[in-house]
């Protein structure tokens, strides 16, 4: 289909061409009317926390302590959901969907 670079469709606007990716993206299935799927929209604030820590990286709690402190605290409240003892001491750690949860598991 493309050769190489070249045969990228261009747009006027920038150069990290967004059209391009845009055309494959129209051609997914709309999931907008699918419940309770892994590509369901996600709520609102889920969004807003993904995109406000998309570039945090918890492998590195000691630089991205903010981002810690909220992995502690999801995994204390779940520890607590799930009738753990003695929540204060549970750990593990939070992950970016099931795939990469399977992968660590």
């Amino acid at each position: 289909m493309f050769n190489d670079s070249s045969d990228f469709p261009k747009s006027k606007n920038s150069n990290f061409d967004s059209c391009f990716f845009e055309s494959f993206f129209k051609k997914d299935t709309n999931f907008k009317k699918v419940f309770s799927s892994m590509c369901t929209i996600p709520h609102p604030s889920a969004v807003s926390a993904h995109m406000k820590f998309l570039v945090s990286n918890l492998g590195d709690p000691g630089l991205f302590k903010g981002t810690s402190e909220i992995e502690n605290l999801l995994i204390l409240k779940i520890s607590e959901i799930l009738n753990h003892p003695e929540p204060k001491t549970a750990f593990g750690h939070m992950t970016s969907g099931g795939t990469e949860s399977n992968i660590e598991a």
